[in-house]
């Protein structure tokens, strides 16, 4: 299996021109989620990767249950939340994770109509 993500749609939608947009992409992760290793590893090592990436506003990792996981990341622009697709497909590679999940990741993106926080983001 290939670790590259497939995409939804072709191309993503640009939030460049609002000064408060934020673009949001999505990943459906289909796997044995393993928190002690393989996906557990996200905060240790991928995380910080994505973080230093331009753009990067915040990223998420929800196990949803029954193998699958989702992950969400917020960048200012389609290029910076392209960027981050292919550092997290990269990651997926150089950590041998192919064979904990069933399929590629579905890749969704679009731009966030919301965005709140309180700053206190816990994992």
């Amino acid at each position: 299996m290939s670790a590259e993500f497939s995409e939804s749609r072709s191309s993503v939608v640009s939030v460049e021109s609002a000064a408060t947009a934020r673009l949001g992409v999505a990943l459906r992760l289909l796997g044995q989620p393993d928190h002690n290793g393989g996906l557990g590893r996200v905060g240790e090592s991928l995380a910080p990767r994505l973080s230093k990436l331009p753009g990067f506003s915040g990223y998420f990792l929800i196990d949803t249950g029954e193998g699958v996981m989702s992950s969400i990341g917020l960048f200012d622009t389609s290029t910076q939340a392209n960027e981050s697709t292919r550092v997290a497909s990269e990651w997926v590679r150089d950590e041998k994770l192919e064979r904990i999940l069933k399929n590629p990741p579905k890749v969704t993106d679009g731009e966030v109509i919301v965005h709140k926080t309180n700053g206190a983001v816990r994992a």
